[in-house]
């Protein structure tokens, strides 16, 4: 069932897009970690990559969108002056994050998979997919790699916020109604693309065991 949002463009209906990736030749070393805003993620991703690497897996931590795209002044003005930002530029930077993520793909991802290295993703498809089921987002996404697998981490929304008001994030982002609507379509999106699913609010140090146990079954046992 389609939701209307006005956080993420005015009235846009929202539905859980179907993709088409194409096949991962690089079995068991593309993982990714996604969720709300203050859900974890990042923390979780190089924690997870410490342990991964204290058991003698390679591992090559990488974030989406890249560096590069978050130091683009049109980023820095959408997430962080909003009151500066016309309403039209929000697809636009959509299409900026899309080519970001290709390029990242083709420049950072498979040069390391080719390597051998385990790849560990601070964000993946899902990101976008909570915002966005548009044909062009569906074709553009459609051309990332199948993640091994993907870990969605269940926080609720109440938790996350307190976690962002301690940081001093964006506004946008301590929205009580929008972390409570993006909590929901991730939960949609993570049952059709078969993403794990961990519990965390539990300890960090507990969540971290937790993710890297899967990872080095996978690994190992490839």
């Amino acid at each position: 069932m389609a939701d209307s949002s006005s956080a993420f463009g005015p009235g846009r209906d929202w539905f859980p897009l179907t993709l088409e990736l194409p096949s991962n030749l690089f079995e068991r070393r593309l993982f990714a970690i996604e969720g709300i805003d203050g859900s974890g993620k990042t923390s979780l991703t190089e924690r997870v990559s410490q342990i991964l690497r204290e058991g003698a897996i390679d591992v090559l931590t990488t974030t989406a969108p890249s560096p590069w795209l978050r130091d683009h002044p049109a980023w820095i003005e959408w997430h962080h002056r909003p009151e500066t930002r016309p309403d039209s530029s929000e697809f636009g930077l959509s299409l900026l994050s899309l080519g970001d993520r290709l390029l990242h793909q083709a420049r950072i991802i498979v040069p390391a998979l080719e390597k051998g290295l385990v790849v560990l993703s601070d964000r993946y498809v899902l990101s976008v997919l909570v915002d966005w089921c548009t044909e062009v987002h569906r074709i553009a996404l459609s051309q990332l790699l199948i993640p091994e697998l993907g870990f969605w981490l269940d926080v609720s929304p109440s938790v996350a916020r307190a976690r962002i008001l301690s940081r001093n994030e964006p506004a946008v982002l301590r929205d009580p109604a929008r972390l409570e609507m993006i909590s929901a379509r991730y939960a949609a999106l993570a049952q059709r693309f078969n993403y794990v699913r961990i519990q965390a609010d539990k300890p960090f140090e507990e969540v971290a065991n937790e993710i890297a146990l899967v990872i080095k079954t996978k690994v190992i046992h490839k």
